[in-house]
């Protein structure tokens, strides 16, 4: 009972892992396109410490939202596939692992019914809605970034370029 409790853990552990792992690349890939985007706008504009703050809460955030939508493009993947073979006619092929705890594959594998299939394309539906509400979500929270990105750029620009304008007008030599 131990070895497959343990089991099921792994599983659930490997399939979060990956989610997490997917959504850490994701993150830091619009959070760098973010900060390409800013600084290709405003080149000589610096980052404060207020604007790594920004960025670091954006990446958390665009994290958390990528690793639940590709957890649940994963989930969605996978009841296809199910309902591919129940639409089929065929029964579930369950795991030896699962079949072994709950004690024995013949009371659980049937054939199709077409209440089965519309549980399952409910449920797919609801993880395509749950993905794309994620994507919408990232896509709100990086044009939110970039205009408040762009926008502190701007002052940091008005601010910075009169007093460079006036130091090299003043650049004197004192050989």
């Amino acid at each position: 009972m131990i070895g497959t409790i343990s089991m099921i853990f792994f599983d659930v552990l490997a399939n979060a892992a990956t989610s997490v792992l997917w959504g850490l690349l994701v993150a830091i890939g619009l959070t760098l396109s973010i900060v390409f985007i800013i600084r290709g706008l405003y080149v000589k504009a610096d980052i404060t410490a207020l604007g790594w703050l920004g960025l670091v809460a954006y990446g958390l955030i665009t994290l958390i939202l990528a690793a639940v939508a590709v957890g649940a493009i994963k989930l969605n993947s996978a009841v296809n596939g199910v309902i591919d073979v129940v639409a089929a006619g065929g029964a579930i092929d369950i795991p030896s692992w699962i079949a072994t705890y709950l004690g024995g594959i013949e009371i659980y594998s049937s054939a199709a019914t077409d209440t089965v299939v519309a549980a399952l394309e409910e449920l797919s539906s609801s993880l395509t809605s749950t993905a794309w509400k994620m994507v919408i979500w990232m896509a709100v929270f990086s044009v939110l970034a970039l205009v408040i990105g762009c926008r502190q750029a701007a002052t940091q620009r008005r601010r910075v370029a009169p007093v460079r304008s006036r130091h090299y007008e003043n650049n004197v030599d004192d050989f």
